[in-house]
């Protein structure tokens, strides 16, 4: 197999037209792979939000038909160009995104959060092969090969829980509690214009097996 064929079997979300794009992320990966322990920091350590209102009124450049905030987060042990991006499909609201980036550690996300989509294959992992497949919705984050995996949190894999997360004000509440990103007063507006759900007097999640 090939550079370009085996980097799609094993990272199927990224569409890959030339080798020297294959190779360009092989670097990136392997940077992963080398500075494993600071990339799990950027996960693990505490975040905070730069603005606790985020409101979906931009465009992603590559997708208009997708509604995107890009929020600034920050810490005192980490690098200070960490970013949060949220993005929601115009016409199909549990179709959304979060992910995490900072940009002076990779380009690529180092945490991101898919509601819909394809399954990804964990072929990186030593785990049966009826048990690679991840359907959506999951996680991503990369193993200490380098390499991107998706996995489910037990609340994804609760039919309760799961079904409650596909609403995106919600959710970002599980992805927020995931990656260490202090969530508390936190207002998500994927409908300027419209009220968001408020968070600091009711629980969303009572009920749930969520927390």
């Amino acid at each position: 197999m090939n550079l370009k064929l085996e980097f799609i079997a094993l990272n199927n979300r990224y569409r890959i037209f030339n080798i020297n794009t294959v190779v360009i992320f092989m670097v990136y990966y392997r940077k992963i792979q080398e500075d494993y322990k600071n990339y799990c920091l950027l996960i693990d350590e505490q975040k905070e939000l730069s603005d606790k209102t985020i409101i979906l009124d931009g465009r992603k450049k590559s997708r208009p038909e997708y509604k995107e905030k890009i929020v600034d987060a920050y810490s005192d042990v980490l690098p200070k160009d960490i970013t949060l991006t949220v993005q929601q499909k115009d016409s199909e609201e549990k179709d959304f995104k979060f992910s995490l980036r900072c940009s002076s550690f990779c380009p690529m996300p180092f945490f991101r959060f898919d509601s819909v989509g394809p399954a990804h294959r964990n072929a990186n992992l030593p785990i049966p092969i009826e048990l690679q497949q991840i359907p959506t919705p999951h996680f991503h984050r990369f193993a200490d090969d380098g390499y991107e995996i998706a996995y489910k949190t037990k609340h994804l894999l609760d039919a309760k829980s799961a079904k409650a997360l596909e609403d995106i004000e919600l959710c970002i509440h599980h992805f927020l509690q995931e990656s260490n990103v202090t969530d508390d007063g936190l207002s998500l507006i994927s409908s300027p214009g419209e009220l968001p759900l408020d968070f600091d007097n009711t629980d969303p999640l009572e009920g749930v097996n969520f927390i």
